[in-house]
């Protein structure tokens, strides 16, 4: 069974390798889109070390394999269709701005969970810690009383 982050891996390893496959002549509209392809694939590393559910990252994944397509399809358009290139260039733009909010939003929603299950734990620990502490005080107590009581319950015998 594949993990999704080994899924997610596989997906941001092939972005990287579309970017890089890219042709040498890279507009300046070009070279704002890898940086903010990098940017979104680091936010959405970011996401995942903080501590986001497979499903939150299967979300994100999904989108940047949609802008992974659209890449293609605007690699092998013609130069002459200007129309298509530049509706292409703003979906993938409006994709990965899309994608790095959402990935920044998870990994605040995901680190405030963290930190929440956290605190829950050491405070689950401190308060076993009180009650285990209660418990062993009011049970020697208890002993204490019987064997005080044992004690005067006694009879002397006189040899």
């Amino acid at each position: 069974m594949i993990r999704v982050s080994a899924l997610l891996v596989f997906s941001l390893s092939l972005v990287a390798m579309a970017v890089l496959v890219q042709s040498a002549s890279v507009s300046s509209q070009s070279v704002n889109s890898q940086m903010q392809l990098s940017k979104a694939i680091q936010d959405v590393q970011a996401a995942e070390l903080s501590g986001a559910n497979p499903d939150e990252m299967r979300e994100l994944a999904v989108q940047l394999n949609t802008m992974i397509g659209l890449q293609d399809e605007l690699q092998n358009l013609s130069p002459q269709e200007l129309g298509k290139r530049a509706q292409l260039t703003e979906q993938i733009n409006n994709t990965l701005t899309k994608v790095d909010v959402q990935a920044n939003e998870i990994a605040t929603r995901a680190s405030q969970r963290t930190s929440i299950n956290d605190l829950v734990a050491y405070s689950s620990g401190v308060v076993g810690a009180v009650i285990a502490t209660v418990v062993y005080h009011y049970g020697t107590l208890l002993r204490r009383r019987y064997r005080v009581k044992r004690t005067f319950q006694m009879k002397i015998i006189l040899r």
